[in-house]
């Protein structure tokens, strides 16, 4: 036990050390190359957290070691660790259990409250990896490795292997670490935990796993990070503040008061173990609550924009109507359609009218006259002429026909 804790201490001077080399060059980076600028109180907030913890340590109070206590002193069988494929069958058993720890750590609002510190920086650094909380040895997180212990694992070799996980994870907490390739299929990567701790509504709830990835495979909670949707990092409802006891017990506060105000027991368990931003009346803040939402407010929207579309189709018909059609855009001729068009047609007979010869009714009868007496001989013609009325008598003819007209 003692030695286990000692390597403990050494690994954390590594990853802070490691963490602050990585800090200078950040902020130097954002000085001379432009870009966000680092944000030291980040890096402080994360430091009071590993001491805090460090100093908790050393208090033998534990809600877990009972428990694991009891399923080893209970177990069907004992593991010998020192055979290499038994050594993976164990490491694979303990990234089950971690990747169920971690997705109900997001998921039950009583693990959340701890977990929350984790993710309340606003900006991904190494130092992340190691603001864990003050109260993670009574957040239950042991409690998921119980079977672990009862199938015949000794749960100090558990709890070794636990720490081995999380130390592979600091690494992971970066922004410029790139994707890996087919690595990206296998393992957790800084790309896939990058999408873990952004706090974009496409991202919530995803990438769970410690050292693997395929379990988020397996159980459909893995999610790629995108190009077009760069990752904003913290809670969905940013921490602002510089007080670490804020940081470290705002969550369990607000907790409290919930379960403290709840109209029954009902209300004030599922306040305990529902998501976070669960609510009674249905309008959380819960991933499912948001997504919801914003699918409705896509819906109102592409209504709004189909309903613009078609009222530009619309217009750009009328549009095209009335080019081919000039009528129609006189606002009388719509009331008086029938009339226009007699009217149009009149109006063509009078032009057809203007370029056609007219004739007389005196000319008309010259010319009937005269095509009668080519019709006939010469001196038939003669006495035709006798036919020929006086010339006040075809007056009266013409009168009688225009009369009739």
């Amino acid at each position: 036990m003692a030695h286990s804790l000692t390597l403990t201490y050494i690994v954390s001077l590594a990853f802070v050390g490691i963490s602050l080399i990585e800090a200078f060059v950040l902020n130097w980076r954002s000085r001379h190359r432009g870009g966000e600028p680092f944000d030291w109180n980040e890096m402080r907030l994360s430091l009071i957290d590993m001491v805090g913890r460090k100093l908790i340590d050393l208090v033998p109070l534990s809600l877990a070691a009972p428990l694991l206590a009891f399923a080893w002193h209970h177990r069907i069988h004992t593991v010998a660790m020192p055979a290499v494929p038994m050594f993976f069958t164990v490491f694979l058993a303990q990234e089950f259990c971690y990747y169920w720890y971690h997705r109900t750590a997001h998921r039950m609002r009583l693990m959340w409250a701890t977990h929350a510190v984790h993710h309340s920086p606003n900006q991904l650094t190494l130092a992340t990896a190691y603001r864990l909380g003050w109260t993670t040895k009574f957040s239950g997180m042991g409690l998921f490795f119980l079977p672990l212990v009862w199938l015949g694992v000794r749960p100090e070799i558990a709890m070794l292997t636990l720490s081995i996980n999380l130390w592979y994870q600091f690494w992971i907490h970066n922004t410029w670490t790139p994707k890996l390739g087919w690595l990206e299929y296998v393992i957790n990567t800084p790309s896939a935990h990058r999408v873990h701790h952004a706090s974009n509504l496409e991202y919530l709830d995803a990438n769970y796993g410690g050292v693997l990835i395929v379990f988020d495979r397996i159980f459909g909670t893995y999610v790629a990070e995108r190009k077009d949707l760069p990752c904003r990092y913290g809670l969905v409802t940013p921490t602002r503040t510089r007080n670490p006891f804020v940081v470290e017990f705002e969550h369990w506060a607000t907790l409290v008061r919930d379960v403290v105000s709840a109209k029954n027991v009902r209300v004030a368990l599922s306040h305990i173990f529902c998501p976070p931003g669960w609510l009674p009346d249905g309008k959380g803040e819960t991933t499912e609550d948001m997504r919801r939402r914003a699918a409705e407010q896509a819906a109102v929207q592409a209504r709004a924009r189909a309903l613009v579309r078609a009222t530009e189709i619309l217009w750009l018909a009328a549009a095209g109507h009335a080019l081919k059609h000039p009528v129609a855009t006189h606002p009388r001729m719509h009331q008086r359609g029938g009339e226009m068009a007699e009217n149009q047609q009149e109006e063509r007979i009078a032009e057809q009218a203007m370029h056609t010869p007219q004739l007389t009714i005196d000319d008309d009868i010259v010319r009937q006259d005269r095509r009668q007496l080519k019709a006939l001989p010469h001196d038939d013609r003669i006495a035709s002429r006798g036919l020929h009325r006086p010339a006040d008598q075809r007056h009266g003819d013409h009168q009688r026909i225009e009369h009739v007209m």
